[in-house]
């Protein structure tokens, strides 16, 4: 829990500086996953992200509620090898009476060493949205999971995560960048069931104009059939 603490000492100032603007909001999701033949996976997501507070320039930070948006996100991925996997997925968001569609392509790892599960993430995706030019973004995605008690996991323990993730996108000649850093706190129950509770801050906007500083409380549940 001491790294919850530090990572909000370190995002307050960002906060409340002047001509930045940031919001703060839940972010609720299930994950649902299904592997067969050994080598291929089905996983299904379906998230909601609601804003409770927003800061606009030169404001302070006030309550304002807004739902956001759900997404619906479906990935069928295929095991290349014993730590690397291959995967092809289809997002569609409803968000303010519009459908957004996104298709996406993934590489993924994950080694274990010693206690620690150490994966990374390439990820690309194009967004086609009513009225807009599309969006293509480059993603890449370093995690790092660990027990909190020894150096397995076993069923109802604790563990944590720790996440950075860049992503470039450029949409009608426009280039941007968005940096996530998430932490969170998990508690396995057993192969099947486990929860993640924590924090997911996101910078983007800030090659052209004033940062916008997003901070999620994130609530993460998932299955495996």
């Amino acid at each position: 829990m001491k790294n919850y603490f530090i990572f909000l000492l370190l995002t307050i100032p960002m906060l409340s500086s002047g001509q930045s603007r940031a919001s703060v909001g839940i972010l609720p999701e299930v994950n649902v996953s299904y592997r067969w033949a050994e080598k291929w996976r089905i996983t299904g997501q379906l998230e909601s992200m609601q804003r409770g507070w927003v800061k606009e320039a030169e404001t302070d930070l006030n309550p304002d509620y807004q739902y956001m948006r759900t997404d619906a996100t479906a990935v069928l991925s295929l095991r290349l090898s014993p730590f690397w996997s291959a995967g092809l997925g289809y997002l569609m968001r409803f968000s303010e009476g519009r459908i957004i569609h996104r298709n996406l392509q993934q590489l993924s790892s994950a080694h274990q060493y010693s206690g620690v599960r150490l994966g990374h993430r390439l990820r690309t995706d194009q967004t086609y949205a009513p009225d807009e030019s599309p969006e293509y973004r480059w993603r890449y995605r370093f995690s790092l999971e660990f027990p909190l008690n020894g150096f397995s996991l076993n069923n109802n323990e604790w563990y944590g995560k720790v996440s950075n993730e860049h992503l470039a996108s450029l949409q009608s000649s426009e280039l941007d960048w968005e940096q996530r850093v998430v932490l969170m706190l998990g508690h396995y129950f057993d192969l099947k069931h486990k929860v993640e509770v924590g924090l997911d801050y996101r910078l983007d906007r800030f090659l052209k104009e004033a940062p916008r500083h997003r901070l999620w409380i994130a609530i993460s549940y998932f299955v495996n059939l």
